[in-house]
C-alpha cells in the first residue's frame, strides 16, 4: 500500500510541476503557447488577459496540486481545490464540445484534465487507506 501511495503521490507531483511550468510560461511567454491553444490576443489588453487568466489557472492548479501531494494536514482541502479547478476546465470543454463540436485535437486536453482528477482522487483514497492501516 505504501508503494502505491508513493507512486500516486509522485504522479501528482509531476502534474504539479507541469502546471507550475505552464503557468510561468503563460505569464512570461504567452505568445509561445497561445497558438498551440488556439488563442489570438487582441492587442495589449488581450495579452494581459491571457497572461492573467491562464497564468492564474495553471499556477493555482500547480500550487494546490503540489500542496495536495504533501503530508500536511490541510492536504485534503487542496486535493479538492485541484479537482475543482480541473473539473471546471473539463466541464467547460464538454460544454464547448456540445455547443461547437469537437475540434481536431480537442479530446487530448480533456483526457489530461480527467487524468489529473483521477490522480488526485487516487491520492486521496490511498492516503485514507494508509491511514486506516496505520491505525489498525
Amino acid at each position: 500500500m505504501k508503494l502505491t501511495y508513493h507512486f500516486v503521490r509522485l504522479v501528482v507531483l509531476l502534474f504539479a510541476l507541469f502546471f507550475l511550468i505552464m503557468g510561468l510560461q503563460w505569464l512570461f511567454y504567452p505568445e509561445n503557447l497561445a497558438m498551440d491553444f488556439g488563442l489570438i490576443a487582441n492587442g495589449i489588453l488581450g495579452w494581459a488577459t491571457i497572461r492573467a487568466d491562464l497564468g492564474a489557472l495553471f499556477l493555482v492548479t500547480g500550487i494546490t496540486t503540489a500542496i495536495a501531494a504533501s503530508n500536511r494536514q490541510q492536504a485534503p482541502t487542496f486535493l479538492f481545490c485541484g479537482c475543482l479547478l480541473m473539473g471546471t476546465a473539463a466541464g467547460g470543454r464538454l460544454i464547448g464540445f456540445a455547443m461547437d463540436g469537437i475540434p481536431q485535437g480537442g479530446i487530448t486536453p480533456l483526457i489530461f484534465e480527467l487524468a489529473v482528477i483521477a490522480s488526485l482522487v487516487g491520492l486521496a483514497t490511498t492516503r485514507l487507506r494508509l491511514q486506516k492501516q496505520e491505525q489498525s
